[in-house]
């Protein structure tokens, strides 16, 4: 009974992810920048970033909302800005280390994604789990609920640092930081299928019809 349960919830995430493809298949660019751009105005005025002194972001790729407004922001607001490098691709471990600056962050050599990221190699590069001002962690991933259920894309990576970042706050007596999802409309569904390992996020943002 708990396999096939287990299995139906397998089912219906990769059915979701599928669904959700071809909704974003179906937008222009256009169309994903103008939704993207309002998300990021509204989310780079309220208290959740203005307070933030350290926060995590990611690189967008093709067809998913797009960050680079968000990128910009965190250094003209004078964040502290995290970026992710997968380290094990068979473990699906990666971490968060720091960007210096917009000229650090284009300096990065892309993964087989084709996305930037931060070199591994520099003791002197700041880890996030090791930032206790961490306050602000934006959360990729393919769709959303407004319970806070997340669907990522299956391989677990950010399941895992978030996991890990709890960790170390309840070893070190702080709190975790506020973990949010930028969305766009098509990503948003009535509720995410979700096993009792899934995290919930604490706030999902995105652009209301006008």
């Amino acid at each position: 009974m708990e396999g096939r349960s287990l299995e139906a919830l397998r089912l219906a995430k990769r059915e979701l992810r599928k669904e959700i493809k071809q909704r974003l298949n179906s937008l222009s660019k256009l169309e994903i920048s103008g939704q993207s751009s309002a998300v990021i105005r509204s989310l780079v005025s309220a208290p959740v970033f203005t307070q933030a002194r350290s926060v995590t972001a990611y690189l967008s790729m093709e067809k998913e909302f797009c960050t680079d407004e968000l990128v910009s922001a965190l250094f003209e607001h004078s964040k502290r800005a995290y970026f992710p490098v997968v380290t094990d691709a068979k473990t699906c471990s990666m971490l968060m280390l720091e960007a210096t600056s917009m000229n650090d962050l284009r300096s990065w050599r892309r993964s087989n994604w084709g996305i930037p990221e931060p070199p591994t190699d520099d003791p002197k590069r700041r880890n996030a789990l090791d930032d206790d001002d961490l306050d602000l962690i934006i959360v990729p991933g393919v769709a959303f609920d407004s319970r806070g259920g997340r669907l990522g894309h299956g391989k677990g990576f950010y399941d895992r640092f978030l996991q890990r970042c709890r960790e170390r706050r309840q070893a070190h007596s702080l709190p975790m930081p506020k973990t949010v999802a930028l969305s766009l409309r098509e990503q948003l569904v009535v509720e995410v299928p979700m096993s009792s390992d899934d995290v919930f996020l604490d706030q999902i943002e995105y652009q209301t019809k006008s």
